[in-house]
């Protein structure tokens, strides 16, 4: 017999703490993807995929990942390119995500020219995409 066995017991203390830290961390690891993983699939169902390490990054950096994949799936159902990082960067600038893809995709509907930065400097700059594209789409006659 090896003399490292009774080291290696179940009824060591050491052994019984590591399998408790090693328990600990899984659990938490498993409690903290649930929290994403709902938007996980729901991005991926969509056709907008979100992968989870993005969606626990967005948690740290303190981004609602919500508004990010919903804004994604809005987006992707229009038939817009919007990357999620783009979606990001706005909502860190203090931007209105959903206002700019509703902007995005009325712009698109209307046959107006406004992309991505354009909508999302409107945007940060104070301003309605949404109303510059309606006074785009729907010019007032001067009298």
């Amino acid at each position: 017999m090896n003399s490292l066995t009774p080291m290696l017991t179940l009824a060591n203390p050491a052994v019984i703490a590591v399998a408790v830290i090693v328990a600990l961390i899984v659990f938490g690891i498993v409690i903290f993807m649930f929290r994403f993983l709902g938007l996980w699939i729901l991005a991926l169902v969509s056709g907008a995929p979100v992968s989870l390490p993005q969606l626990v990054g967005m948690q740290f950096r303190k981004v609602n990942p919500r508004v990010i994949v919903h804004s994604r799936i809005q987006a992707v159902k229009a038939g817009l390119n919007i990357s999620t990082d783009q979606l990001e960067v706005h909502y860190l600038a203090g931007g209105n995500v959903q206002r700019v893809v509703n902007a995005l995709i009325a712009a698109d509907r209307n046959y107006v020219e406004m992309d991505w930065d354009m909508a999302s400097a409107i945007d940060l700059g104070g301003g309605d995409p949404l109303a510059e594209v309606q006074a785009l789409a729907n010019p007032t006659p001067r009298g």
